[in-house]
């Protein structure tokens, strides 16, 4: 046997891994005791394994996650299929949308597949993140005394920051607050809870209440 990446063997049968994809010529010379010649000469394909790859960004629960499959062979005429397995759920694409059931840390395997059946995976884990639950109640009062704005956000952690907007502006950024107001009448407040998980991951919720300042 003679290949013509430079292997020899000559035993009857063999197995051989050629360096890398393309074709490959390979001849078998039989010779009989009486020295009787035939040789026989065929091509090997060999087809390049994909590399299996993906992106995305950690989401907020409730957005969907974007995933992109970035992988790559070296094969000029060969076409990828990408599998993806997420949360004991599979999809097929080159780029998905998944939206996961609540917050975690979730495993995405993604399966690339050429149209020569040479495979190649790869894991990554992907953090989902909670939401705040924006809540708060509202003593009102009468014109020049202070209102009470008692927050009852839910979820809240050590990042958790606040924003009262009235009139369309913030004006405080504290977690309680009391503010006097100077006219009778109907007035409306909003209360946006927020955490920022860094690299552009921002889960925030909002509520708008509306409340009556009495005249004295």
């Amino acid at each position: 046997w003679t290949a013509s990446d430079g292997f020899t063997t000559d035993s009857i049968g063999f197995s051989h891994q050629f360096p890398g994809p393309g074709q490959y010529t390979v001849m078998l010379v039989a010779e009989s005791d009486a020295g009787c010649v035939d040789t026989f000469t065929n091509v090997v394909n060999v087809y390049d394994i994909p590399n299996a790859s993906f992106g995305f960004a950690d989401v907020c629960i409730g957005a969907s996650a974007l995933l992109n499959a970035t992988s790559t062979t070296l094969g000029l005429n060969d076409t990828l299929t990408n599998t993806w397995y997420v949360n004991n759920d599979t999809l097929v694409g080159n780029s998905v949308n998944y939206n996961f059931p609540s917050p975690g840390s979730y495993s995405i395997l993604l399966q690339t597949e050429s149209n020569h059946n040479c495979v190649d995976t790869t894991s990554l884990s992907i953090i989902v993140n909670n939401n705040p639950t924006a809540n708060f109640s509202i003593t009102e009062q009468c014109i020049n005394d202070s209102v009470v704005f008692t927050n009852t956000t839910q979820n809240v952690s050590a990042i958790t920051s606040f924003n009262w907007i009235y009139n369309n502006s913030v004006i405080n950024n504290n977690a309680n607050f009391n503010y006097v107001f100077n006219n009778a009448g109907t007035n409306s407040i909003t209360l946006i809870a927020e955490d920022d998980f860094g690299n552009g991951v921002i889960c925030d919720d909002t509520l708008t209440l509306t409340f009556f300042v009495h005249d004295n």
